[in-house]
């Protein structure tokens, strides 16, 4: 949360939540999860909601992107509730499509959920990230819309949908690809494996967002 210190938010979840659930204190929370944007700018697009305590907001890095949570509390639920949706919807106004999922939600199911509903497989080709991409999106086993992968110069197999996830020296590149469009990001790490770790994001980022079109 911006400017209020780390073990400030977390003692608030940790224990004085729980504290006010075990009184019967109705708590409504809502987290949004938001990819291609860092947390500082987050909480620089969000600063003025978070003096408020009706409801709390508090922004949080996490290993599938940056995630806002939104909390209330009050013994009208339904007050606490529309506070809630009043700015879960300023939120996500603010960050426009950075606003990937909410709550439990995973990328992989929203990339496989587009996948499904139009029908198309994928194809991936890495020649910057060790396999790292694919062992990620094959992580619950191989699915039915994964038509396969190589690492290195190796042609593609076929598929409607393809990604290339190619750079050097901390550069890397993604190139997705479908029947509607295509989308390509380009970022520098500054080293190898930082490059490697970021790939798996930014190339499942990518596919969403070429997904959503």
């Amino acid at each position: 949360m911006p400017g209020v210190p780390r073990e400030m938010t977390s003692m608030w979840e940790e224990r004085v939540e729980p504290e006010l659930a075990s009184r019967g204190v109705p708590l409504v929370v809502r987290t949004l999860k938001a990819l291609g944007i860092g947390e500082s700018a987050v909480e620089e697009l969000l600063a003025d909601l978070v003096p408020a305590n009706f409801p709390t907001v508090a922004t949080y890095a996490k290993n599938d992107g940056v995630h806002i949570r939104i909390a209330a509390k009050s013994d009208d639920r339904a007050q606490a509730a529309e506070a809630v949706a009043r700015v879960e919807r300023i939120a996500r106004d603010r960050l426009g499509d950075h606003v990937w999922g909410i709550d439990d939600e995973s990328l992989l199911d929203l990339i496989a959920a587009q996948l499904h509903r139009r029908g198309w497989k994928l194809a991936v080709r890495e020649t910057a990230s060790g396999g790292s991409v694919s062992a990620a999106l094959c992580a619950r086993g191989i699915p039915d819309w994964f038509a396969g992968a190589v690492v290195g110069s190796l042609d593609l197999p076929d598929a409607e949908v393809t990604l290339d996830v190619s750079g050097a020296n901390g550069a890397i590149e993604i190139f997705a690809r479908g029947p509607r469009g295509e989308r390509r990001v380009r970022a520098s790490y500054g080293s190898l494996s930082e490059a490697q770790r970021r790939a798996v994001l930014t190339s499942l980022d990518a596919l969403r967002r070429l997904l959503s079109e």
